[in-house]
């Protein structure tokens, strides 16, 4: 796809720069295509179901130890989307992460945190939603940017 003779080719890509002592570290995060689906990673929960009398079934969405498994697979499926997104990232390598085992996934906060503190892991994880979604900020950005090159050179 072409826009005003700019090519427009792969996921979108968003950076995000991060101070060290060593200077600037640029993390970058990459939209997700429709094809990677957490679900097909790890199924949602389903809730149980039970006999009521006169044989009709009933799904059970309150049951305490299927909520807990939804909120647990919701954190998962967070977790995972945003490993997917920074992955875009040239030679970054997690030290407690296995992209094989679910249960390392959620890990990323602590490691982000342990360096660039609280402020910092929201500010990655602003840059990860950044890259999937579309924001009013990025649109305003876009409309400033395009009024500015439709007005009349100054004489």
């Amino acid at each position: 796809m072409k826009v005003n003779g700019v090519s427009l080719s792969g996921y979108r890509v968003v950076s995000v720069d991060m101070p060290t002592e060593d200077g600037i570290v640029t993390f970058k995060f990459r939209a997700l295509s429709t094809s990677e689906r957490f679900e097909d990673v790890m199924p949602r929960p389903k809730p149980p179901v039970k006999m009521a009398p006169g044989g009709v079934k009933h799904v059970n969405n309150d049951d305490p130890n299927f909520i807990k498994a939804l909120e647990e697979w919701a954190d998962k499926k967070v977790a995972w989307e945003f490993l997917k997104s920074i992955n875009e990232t040239p030679g970054l390598e997690w030290a407690t992460i296995n992209m094989e085992d679910a249960d390392t996934w959620t890990n990323w906060q602590t490691e982000v945190a342990s360096y660039f503190g609280e402020a910092g892991k929201d500010r990655l994880f602003r840059g990860f939603i950044d890259a999937q979604y579309i924001n009013e900020e990025t649109i305003e950005r876009c409309r400033k940017r395009f009024l500015t090159g439709t007005q009349a050179p100054s004489a």
